[in-house]
């Protein structure tokens, strides 16, 4: 696994040195790198292949080579591994503390960056935990490509929020981090209708079989873990014949 840190991460690691900020800094960066290792290993258990992991200034983002189509409670348990290995820290940190390993100074400072780093990754924003995990709960209930947009819109709403909020206090990590979470709702947007599609050629590929079934007359109505009958001119079609016919007359036309 490869562990890469993107550039917004080291101009804010740069801005922490030439302040002097060394241990804030390592603290920091342990606290994501610990996260990102709750991340890691939930996907290990659930034996899906992580490709690399990138640090941001704000936390890190796994890269996980697994179908869209996987169960939602195994993806599920990836999103909540990095929240729940930094409650561990938490409390790690809290009980080297009583008993007088670590000094108060450092301990305020892990304290900080901590409920930081938390509350922000718990935030509904496209590629933090918090989104990730609300739009896992969401694909129980609504369609994936409806899902899909649910999560843009959500993140948009709350980044709103958030610059209403710091309007008046804007600052270089503000800015920074900004930069990012812009960068990552604008490739969110771009990628809805890739998504989309690499879900439904994994069902055109792929024999997945659910127990729960759903009618529906419009593709853009097929649910995560739910196999369809579609209804077309009153007739019943499988899901499988019917992307059967969508994917096969589209790869003829490529070859015509």
């Amino acid at each position: 696994m490869k562990i890469k840190f993107h550039f917004t991460y080291l101009l804010m690691a740069f801005s922490f040195v030439i302040c002097g900020y060394f241990v804030n800094l390592i603290i920091f960066t342990f606290i994501i790198l610990f996260h990102e290792l709750g991340h890691f290993i939930m996907a290990k258990i659930n034996s899906f292949d992580v490709k690399s992991v990138t640090i941001y200034p704000y936390g890190g983002l796994i890269n996980l080579n697994i179908r869209k189509n996987v169960l939602i409670r195994k993806e599920l348990v990836v999103a909540c591994g990095g929240i729940l290995f930094q409650v561990i820290l938490m409390i790690i940190v809290r009980l080297l503390y009583v008993v007088g390993i670590v000094r108060l100074y450092v301990y305020n400072i892990f304290i900080m960056y901590n409920s930081n780093i938390l509350f922000f990754n718990l935030l509904p924003i496209t590629s933090l935990d918090g989104s990730k995990i609300l739009c896992l709960l969401f694909y129980y209930f609504f369609p994936y490509k409806y899902v899909l947009k649910l999560e843009l819109y959500i993140s948009i709403f709350v980044i709103g929020i958030l610059f209403f909020i710091n309007l008046y206090r804007v600052n270089y990590s503000f800015i920074i981090i900004s930069f990012v979470v812009f960068s990552k709702i604008i490739l969110c947007y771009k990628n809805i209708h890739y998504n989309f599609l690499s879900f439904l050629m994994e069902r055109y590929l792929y024999n997945y079989k659910f127990n729960r079934y759903k009618v529906i007359d419009n593709i853009n109505d097929m649910y995560r873990e739910r196999s369809h009958i579609f209804i077309i001119s009153d007739k019943q079609i499988s899901e499988k014949d019917f992307l059967y016919k969508k994917f096969n007359g589209k790869i003829k036309k490529m070859f015509d």
